[in-house]
């Protein structure tokens, strides 16, 4: 089922059946998409498309090769290809020293100890 499957009305005025997205940024930097109609999608300068939208958010650090972005590795603590290891070299050391003290990945058993 679409986003505009059911009978929707204007987020903005109400009065007429939504036909678009928009999206408004709050001051606090919260992002709401909206379903208006074209009347209020036209008339409205603090409505956003989704171009508009995305031209004025910051735009994230990814890999070049698979195009995961930083935040998603800080996360996940797993990156999405080998090349990422490269373009994210500095993060990726100094998260590593965050976590474990040293510069050097020791793994999850130091010292190569197995269990059972």
């Amino acid at each position: 089922m679409g986003y505009f499957d059911l009978p929707r009305f204007c987020d903005v005025c109400g009065a007429h059946p939504a036909s678009v997205k928009r999206y408004v940024v709050f001051e606090d930097g919260r992002i709401a998409e909206l379903a208006v109609c074209a009347y209020c999608a036209m008339s409205d300068r603090n409505l956003l498309t989704a171009d508009e939208l995305e031209a004025i958010l910051p735009q994230e650090d990814c890999c070049p090769t698979c195009h995961t972005p930083l935040s998603k590795i800080q996360k996940s603590l797993y990156v999405g290809c080998a090349d990422c290891y490269d373009h994210f070299r500095a993060q990726i050391l100094k998260n590593v020293v965050e976590c474990q003290g040293r510069r050097k990945h020791i793994g999850k058993r130091p010292g190569g100890k197995r269990n059972g």
